[in-house]
């Protein structure tokens, strides 16, 4: 009796061996399937992603700031040579561009600064909040000359046809010089493909003092904004497509408005998109 049972229990356990065995098999396959489709998904997310494509930018906006503008910045040297008070200064400008900026921070655009002295230098093109930060670490240099052309050409060197161009003149600048000679330095420039806005920001006392803007060699829509920083009116130095803008020392919101709205405004109407 026990031999039967035992041998019907060796029976039993030889019969299931080989179903215990598929059950095994099954799994094992199961679970190389699954950890197979795991591995493909995986494969396709990271194939299918790829490299980090680069963040495509409209353009670039450059600030040129005298560095000579420090102690002493403030003083404005009239026609006739006599230096007087004067609401400009390199802390100034500073102010200014961080306010501008600040207004454009939204704009799909990047900043750049040329600081110049008797020589310029440039920096890479920043997003608003890093550009606005970096302000912080520029000072002047009291007394320091100055040579205009230089910032002129390091922003012909890296501008591109879609880049825009602010340029401060010095506030320590001595107005008795040729007029004609320091217009023509500007709008004699070879902007083509370089750029197709310049604003410019002056301190002079009167119109008088100064040459009329009207660089050739811009690109379309060929955009010349001048403002003043005294309330001059500036009007007879821009041409038909520039816009001349008065502002006071304390460059308000309202200014600030009113002088990113200039630049853009034309650009709008060519079909250049800001987001």
């Amino acid at each position: 009796m026990h031999e039967r049972l035992r041998e019907g229990s060796e029976l039993h356990s030889h019969t299931d061996w080989p179903s215990k065995m598929r059950l095994r098999a099954n799994a094992l396959f199961l679970v190389t399937i699954v950890c197979g489709t795991i591995l493909v998904v995986l494969l396709s997310i990271v194939l299918s992603s790829g490299p980090a494509q680069p963040e495509e930018v409209s353009s670039v906006m450059y600030f040129a700031l005298c560095l000579g503008d420090g102690d002493g910045g403030e003083q404005y040297f009239g026609r006739n040579g006599t230096p007087e008070s004067e609401d400009c200064s390199f802390y100034l400008n500073v102010n200014n561009t961080r306010r501008s900026i600040m207004a454009m921070q939204n704009l799909n655009q990047r900043y750049s600064y040329i600081l110049y002295d008797e020589c310029a230098r440039s920096t890479v093109p920043l997003k608003a909040l890093d550009a606005i930060a970096r302000l912080a670490s520029f000072k002047p240099i009291p007394g320091g000359t100055f040579n205009q052309t230089s910032a002129i050409g390091e922003f012909a060197r890296h501008g591109t046809e879609r880049d825009r161009l602010v340029y401060y003149f010095p506030c320590k600048y001595s107005y008795s010089d040729n007029l004609l000679r320091n217009a023509n330095a500007i709008n004699d420039a070879d902007y083509e493909g370089k750029a197709n806005c310049i604003t410019f920001f002056a301190g002079v006392k009167s119109a008088d003092e100064m040459g009329k803007l009207k660089p050739e060699k811009l690109g379309e829509p060929k955009r010349v904004v001048l403002v003043s920083l005294r309330g001059i009116n500036l009007t007879t130095k821009v041409e038909q497509n520039g816009e001349a803008i008065s502002v006071s020392r304390a460059y308000t919101t309202d200014h600030v408005s009113k002088v990113v709205d200039s630049i853009l405004s034309s650009f709008r109407s060519h079909n250049f998109v800001y987001v």
